[in-house]
């Protein structure tokens, strides 16, 4: 049986993975909107991706301490499965609103 990676894990890359798509988006936006703008510097660029991993670690957190993970033995087959805990529907409002509604 194989085991893959944390829940918590999967929720961390997502969160990057959008808001750094966002980030470029708003920043080709800027180029079309704005065509002679300023294009950012290397430390402005690794200042954002700091930013984006850290603010995503942060909202990542409660997917890692609200998860429950059950473990079924059945007689041919070890089953693990992974649930939440009563309050992490507040955290999937919160990452939506962020990551969709926030950025537009």
């Amino acid at each position: 049986l194989k085991k893959h990676g944390s829940s918590s894990t999967y929720i961390l890359v997502l969160f990057v993975s959008v808001t750094s798509l966002a980030t470029i988006s708003f920043d080709r936006m800027m180029g079309v909107v704005r065509p002679f703008h300023q294009h950012l510097k290397k430390w402005k660029s690794l200042t954002i991706i700091i930013i984006i991993w850290v603010s995503s670690a942060t909202m990542a957190v409660p997917w890692a301490v609200y998860r429950v993970y059950t473990v079924h033995i059945w007689k041919d087959l070890t089953q693990t499965i992974c649930g939440e805990k009563d309050k992490i529907h507040i955290w999937w409002t919160v990452g939506i609103i962020v990551l969709t509604w926030l950025p537009l």
